[in-house]
């Protein structure tokens, strides 16, 4: 049986097609290699001891090509030390559960932005903290960190980005 040669240009087409479709799509469905796209900078880590509270101060840049939601308010914190580096993660998408029920947090308590290239986000966020914990003489270094789950789910920016090491300054 033979094909007529209208009938296999209109079917090898609509398979291009579908192929290009499938292509162009994988890339929004699977997302690209975000992790680079921002970066922290211009940190500044006050330590109040009066208050016993740790302002951290820092600017959120969109070093990519593309615009990129990221969140700015209600950050959660957490502290760790990884190979003689002192860690201050500030981010979203704390994993919890109730029973069998996954808790979902809400993306508007944390302020989405939109930044697009060549922009950024001044963030200042305070946390209470014990005078014992603080070590004037070593740096620490600011992670910026929203959770993979959380960042798929709202269609935001997910993933790490970390600062210079940056000396505290107490203020008593």
């Amino acid at each position: 049986m033979k094909m007529c040669p209208r009938k296999f240009n209109k079917s090898l087409i609509l398979c291009m097609a579908f192929c290009l479709v499938l292509i162009l799509s994988s890339n929004f469905v699977c997302g690209e290699d975000i992790e680079h796209e921002l970066s922290v900078d211009n940190v500044h880590i006050f330590y109040f001891a009066k208050d016993q509270t740790l302002k951290v101060l820092f600017a959120l840049l969109n070093t990519g090509n593309t615009d990129t939601t990221v969140l700015v308010e209600n950050l959660n914190t957490a502290f760790s030390d990884e190979s003689d580096k002192h860690i201050c993660e500030i981010g979203a998408g704390i994993k919890a559960t109730y029973k069998d029920y996954k808790i979902i947090q809400s993306l508007y308590r944390f302020d989405p932005v939109t930044l697009r290239p060549k922009e950024g986000v001044a963030i200042n966020h305070m946390v209470k903290r014990r005078a014992e914990d603080i070590d004037p003489k070593s740096a620490l270094i600011v992670r910026y960190k929203i959770n993979d789950d959380f960042g798929k789910r709202h269609n935001v920016w997910y993933g790490a980005t970390d600062s210079t090491p940056t000396i505290i300054k107490i203020i008593k």
